[in-house]
């Protein structure tokens, strides 16, 4: 049973919000919205948690800032994915071979957000990559330059079918399959940013797509590579070479 002031909560943070022109707010001022409906400090961290679990508000407690929309950060990496393809990219040889494997510097993604999301002392830019981040949507893959595998084009069903064939492959692929028997949207990504964040990086000199990709591991480059495939019906992992997979 879920308390109902835990809802009159999530109305009251919007009215703050709106009060002070925002759309985020610091975890302070939470804590001052919940101490006039008699929240101790541990239930607003609950109630939090269990408004972010449903999307209703977004709550980033290592940033201490709570999203009262969370339409906001999608209208802003909106901005980014529509800027990506309609701007004019200006830059050296190898700075657009980067751009075109949507591996970004901060300096471009700020000019893509293209103010779609207001920036400033409780919201900053950093704060803002660090979001993106966290919900597994670009992995940092140096030291001022972020991969955001959703910006790719995708293969359709055929190529992704002949991808995989080609793909030299020692092993049975592992394969991944489910219930509804379609992969679910967004996944792909999330977990290609996910191994990013581990001894795995991105092979350069392979294609790369939104729904393909070649991976290489950090301490065992070349001689290990994995091809990671949505085949929209299943997951599937192709390994140069299985003897040399990390446990």
């Amino acid at each position: 049973q879920i308390p109902l002031r835990w809802f009159a909560l999530e109305l009251a943070l919007e009215r703050k919000a709106a009060s002070v022109d925002r759309k985020v707010l610091t975890y302070e001022e939470c804590l001052k919205v919940a101490a006039v409906l008699h929240f101790k400090v541990r239930e607003l961290h609950v109630a939090l948690n269990f408004l972010h679990g449903f999307s209703l508000l977004l709550f980033f407690p290592e940033l201490e800032l709570v999203f009262t929309d969370p339409q906001a950060l999608l209208t802003a990496f909106s901005s980014i994915l529509v800027n990506f393809y309609h701007e004019e990219f200006s830059g050296s040889i190898t700075e657009l071979n980067s751009y075109k494997k949507a591996i970004l510097s901060s300096h471009v993604l700020k000019k893509l957000l293209n103010s779609s999301l207001e920036l400033g002392a409780v919201l900053t830019y950093e704060k803002l990559l660090r979001i993106f981040q966290s919900l597994l949507i670009a992995a940092k893959v140096d030291e001022d330059k972020y991969f955001i595998p959703a910006l790719l084009p995708s293969l359709d069903n055929d190529d992704t079918q002949g991808k995989a064939l080609s793909v030299e492959s020692p092993t049975v692929p592992l394969v991944f399959l489910f219930s509804d028997k379609c992969t679910p949207c967004g996944l792909f990504c999330a977990v290609v940013v996910k191994l990013l964040s581990g001894n795995w990086e991105i092979d350069m000199k392979a294609d790369t797509y939104s729904n393909a990709v070649t991976l290489l591991h950090k301490k065992y480059k070349p001689k290990l590579a994995i091809t990671f495939i949505d085949s929209f019906k299943h997951f599937e992992f192709r390994c140069s070479n299985e003897d040399m997979l990390p446990e």
